[in-house]
């Protein structure tokens, strides 16, 4: 009998070592996906600020509005035709 509490000790100890590791392993997983979760909740958070009226859409706007005021200044001033010429000035062509 002795043998057989003996080997029933060595297991109760072993079963619960694997247990109380199990348990760390758990806790260490729980935290891992909270930590997941908290980053992308501050990465959704962010991209909706950039989305808002001061975020992507204002840069967006304010995009348009400079390729609106360059299209006036290129029909104003055709710089084309004026880099064309300076370059034939420079090659001595004029």
């Amino acid at each position: 009998m002795e043998k057989n509490e003996l080997l029933l000790e060595k297991l109760s100890k072993d079963i619960e070592a694997q247990r109380s590791a199990l348990s760390h392993v758990i806790g260490l997983i729980i935290n891992l996906s909270n930590a997941v979760n908290d980053g992308f909740a501050e990465v959704n958070q962010r991209l909706a600020i950039l989305e808002g009226k001061q975020g992507m859409q204002g840069v967006n706007t304010q995009l348009t509005d400079i390729k609106t005021e360059l299209g006036k200044i290129q029909k104003a001033y055709p710089y084309e035709e004026l880099f064309a010429n300076m370059q034939s000035i420079s090659k001595g062509d004029a």
